[in-house]
């Protein structure tokens, strides 16, 4: 709770500040969340207000993130209300829209945004840093990076990396544990799990390829900039829709779009590349 008041009065003070001291511009950008009072004074200055928000309409993931938890009988608290009003003040307020993929442009639709106000973006990559620098292991390696938590859907990673029941596999978990890990870890056993904790960028496209699948099974993302950068480093991707991955992948040629809590299709996904090199590889390519 405290980590939530701090959160929300340092947004306030920055979205203020910025409002008292923004000088004349032709365009103003905020991200969602910073952007009420500053780009009001935008407005008032001739300027046009883009709201760039980099998930889904916040009522939407509030909704999807709430269904999620309950359906896992853990405890979620919500967005602070406070935020969501904020933010679709915004979402009323601003010129224009900015979203980082379909997924999330799709949502602000659904809550009745007209088409000519949202528009996505996808998110590029560093092919300098992300780009395959080691070896493929020998040893079939799953990857996952991101928070471990219900959100990127790590539930239903564990449980589609065990239906897949590949001999001499490991899987790889890459990120910051969240208050329900544990939970879920304990909840969904699997043999054979690396977990690493937080990487460097280097280290993790290291990771990325060296691997045979990266995996993100995520309930809602903006777009996921993990899967550009496991692409760019050859590494064949298994993404839920939620992620954005539609924005940046064909399905069947460099991995694979599935629905959301999809298992079974995930674990035939890793069956797929687990028994066919050559499919791997074409993928990777």
């Amino acid at each position: 709770r405290v980590a939530i008041e701090i959160g929300w009065y340092a947004k306030q003070a920055l979205d203020c500040y910025i409002a008292k001291t923004l000088h004349p511009c032709h365009v103003y950008c905020a991200l969602s969340g910073i952007g009420l009072a500053s780009g009001k004074v935008a407005k008032e200055q001739g300027a046009v207000y883009v709201c760039n928000r980099l998930s889904s309409h916040i009522l939407h993931q509030d909704r999807i993130l709430r269904e999620e938890f309950e359906s896992l009988g853990l405890l979620f608290s919500g967005i602070d209300h406070r935020i969501v009003d904020k933010e679709c003040a915004e979402y009323e307020q601003a010129d224009t829209i900015l979203v980082p993929s379909a997924f999330a442009r799709d949502s602000f639709l659904e809550m009745g945004l007209t088409s000519d106000k949202v528009h996505a973006i996808p998110f590029g990559v560093d092919t300098g840093q992300f780009k395959p620098s080691m070896p493929r292991d020998e040893v079939f390696r799953v990857l996952f990076v991101g928070q471990l938590s219900v959100r990127k859907g790590l539930h239903y990673l564990l449980q589609s990396y065990k239906r897949a029941d590949l001999a001499n596999a490991t899987l790889v978990l890459v990120g910051e544990p969240q208050s329900e890990t544990k939970e879920l870890l304990d909840r969904f056993p699997v043999k054979s799990v690396d977990l690493m904790g937080t990487l460097t960028r280097r280290q993790v496209a290291e990771q990325m390829s060296r691997a045979s699948a990266f995996v993100l099974p995520s309930i809602e993302e903006g777009l996921a900039q993990v899967l550009v950068e496991a692409l760019a480093c050859g590494c064949p991707v298994i993404a839920s829709r939620n992620t954005g991955a539609t924005d940046l992948f064909n399905d069947g040629e460099e991995g694979w779009i599935v629905p959301v809590g999809s298992v079974d299709e995930m674990a035939s996904c890793l069956i797929r590349l687990y028994d066919d090199p050559t499919l791997l590889d074409d993928m990777s390519r």
